[in-house]
């Protein structure tokens, strides 16, 4: 296998489809508060993306800033023909506005980035660019293309409302495969590869991670409303 095929392949720790939150997503089971709370979580996601590839930019040698330019740019809606992810996000959430009313009051969610944050800080790069491009990007399409249909079908969202996922079907396979192919010709040494599928793991561990928290807090939400009830 090459090494930007090893990448990829590090990047599925996990089949996306035995994640709790995507299981039930696809049998139609999932309450409709942890759907809503989901689709908002991913605005967090889509708003941090920028900002951790403008860190990467400040960090990384300049044989990385074409590619996180350009990513940037697609994220943000600034290329001709593309929309803002967070736009998209939005309106994904907003598929759900009585849900989002009652997670106005209970939904104090911020996103945390700390290894990524931690790597950064200390002038590493490698490690935290495999995470964003490899790790998160990969599992991104995976998971958008097991969700997407479901959502419209037994969730309702008309194709405008989850554009937001059917766009990352595309967009993120494109970015971890460019992704792979770029941080590979940096792996000159072992510990650069080390590095790299370390960075990967970690990207992956957190989108798992992340459906976790989502599970638990669609939980913990319904009955602290239950019993309010």
């Amino acid at each position: 296998m090459s090494f930007p095929g090893e990448l990829l392949a590090a990047a599925k720790r996990q089949p996306i489809r035995t994640l709790p939150i995507v299981r039930r997503i696809l049998d139609g089971s999932l309450p409709r508060l942890t759907v809503a709370l989901y689709a908002r979580r991913f605005v967090h996601l889509a708003d941090g993306q920028p900002r951790s590839l403008g860190k990467l930019i400040a960090v990384g040698p300049r044989s990385l800033w074409s590619s996180l330019t350009m990513n940037l740019a697609e994220e943000a809606g600034a290329n001709a023909g593309t929309e803002s992810h967070t736009d998209l996000a939005q309106q994904m959430a907003e598929a759900f506005p009585a849900e989002q009313r009652l997670l106005d009051e209970l939904d104090d969610y911020r996103l945390s980035m700390s290894w990524f944050d931690a790597e950064v800080a200390k002038g590493r790069w490698l490690g935290p660019a495999a995470s964003i491009m490899i790790g998160g990007e990969h599992n991104s399409t995976l998971t958008c293309a097991a969700i997407a249909e479901p959502l419209q079908r037994l969730y309702g969202l008309t194709p405008a409302q989850a554009r937001f996922v059917t766009v990352h079907i595309e967009a993120d396979a494109r970015h971890s495969a460019e992704g792979a192919a770029l941080l590979a010709s940096h792996a000159g040494t072992e510990e650069a590869r080390r590095e790299l599928l370390e960075g990967v793991r970690q990207g992956a561990v957190q989108w798992a991670a992340f459906h976790r928290r989502c599970a638990l807090d669609g939980a913990r939400y319904a009955a602290r409303l239950a019993t309010a009830a």
